[in-house]
């Protein structure tokens, strides 16, 4: 039973290892670190259109689309798929993340990963009645948590759960 227990924890441990690995040893075609020093990492990424990038972990990152236009798919680890479009010239603020990609669009870009920057997390948080209080799951995204919040004073009408964030 230990043994089964063991190997249980074992490809559990594997597994969330191999989805959060860095993108440049995932995809070393397609990123290419054009510096690195205790500040930050700016990474140099290419992509044809329809090509897919394996699950990798990003920090908290700044994305600078350099040419190409499209939408991008994210697929999370847990299977959940959301959309960016990406045009040249454009700049976004993205947290820390895991995720797939896929774009739809030739693309260029640099993204500037921040070492200095802890993850923001968000989780739904209730203190009404229960002891200890009721927490839902740590989220990526405030939307999530605000979801989760949402989901729980629906089941609780009395109950006014709230988005807390966490680093």
């Amino acid at each position: 039973m230990r043994r089964v227990l063991f190997l249980i924890g074992f490809l559990c441990l594997t597994t969330s290892t191999a989805l959060a690995q860095d993108p440049v040893k995932v995809a070393p075609n397609n990123y290419k670190v054009l510096l690195e020093n205790d500040q930050v990492r700016v990474l140099e990424f290419h992509s044809k259109a329809g090509e897919k990038i394996p699950m990798h972990s990003h920090r908290a990152y700044i994305a600078y689309s350099i040419s190409g236009s499209g939408k991008t798919k994210f697929t999370s680890p847990d299977g959940k798929v959301t959309e960016r479009e990406f045009q040249a010239g454009q700049a976004t603020w993205n947290p820390a993340e895991t995720h797939a990609s896929e774009s739809s669009g030739e693309v260029r870009a640099l993204l500037i990963e921040l070492k200095g920057v802890p993850s923001v997390k968000w989780y739904a948080y209730c203190d009404t009645t229960e002891k200890p209080p009721w927490t839902g799951p740590t989220r990526e995204s405030i939307a999530d948590a605000q979801r989760d919040a949402d989901g729980h004073n629906e089941k609780n009408p009395k109950h006014h759960a709230t988005v807390k964030e966490t680093r």
